[in-house]
């Protein structure tokens, strides 16, 4: 029986296109985007939180030669983050339909620097638990990523169903037994839901 439902957020609580950092940091310092995706280099160290933003900084301009002010680039960075990431509100009321018959969380690849503009759009709030790649120090698709949400949440993988935009993560959450929804848009999660027998009262 289905009891918990776990989200991502970037690509299904909100749009955002993956590729943001990188645009980011290929526009700010003026290099190429090729060039940007290779030195983000997959983000890792920031995701995971084995680096600070400051770190990161500091090391990437090193890497292009450039003379930065961190305080101003995270400025920067964080405001290009919150200008572009626009929260989907239709997800967002099948969730708080959601939310009387099951318990709700979301499982995201993060980095610090944009965790204040969900903090400051209240989505966190809706949700009985948030776990962050940076803070827990692993990120989707290990299989230890969601091995750690079914202990602290102490559930069974059966009793799961999580959401993503990404096929790889929801075939990682499938490997631990957990089942899977590969988020295309509103209706078809509403679908997808219905199929796993997920249908709160309120639809």
């Amino acid at each position: 029986m289905i009891k918990n439902l776990i989200f991502d957020l970037g690509g299904v609580i909100i749009r955002a296109n993956s590729d943001h950092n990188q645009k980011f940091l290929s526009a700010y310092f003026d290099i190429q985007l090729n060039r940007a995706y290779k030195l983000w280099n997959n983000g890792d160290t920031l995701i995971t939180g084995k680096e600070t933003t400051e770190e990161f900084l500091v090391r990437f301009g090193k890497l292009i030669k450039k003379r930065l002010n961190v305080k101003t680039v995270k400025r920067s960075w964080r405001k290009n983050y919150e200008d572009i990431a626009s929260v989907d509100w239709q997800v967002i009321s099948i969730i708080d339909a959601l939310k009387s018959d099951y318990n709700v969380y979301i499982l995201t690849d993060a980095e610090k620097i944009h965790n204040d503009s969900s903090v400051k759009k209240g989505l966190y709030e809706k949700f009985d638990q948030v776990f962050k790649s940076f803070e827990e120090g692993v990120r989707k698709p290990n299989r230890e990523a969601y091995l750690n949400v079914l202990s602290k949440i102490h559930a069974e993988p059966g009793e799961c169903v999580f959401i993503d935009d990404k096929k790889e993560n929801v075939s990682g959450a499938e490997v631990v037994g957990i089942k899977g929804i590969v988020y295309v848009d509103p209706k078809q999660l509403k679908y997808g839901l219905a199929e796993l027998n997920v249908v709160p009262r309120k639809f």
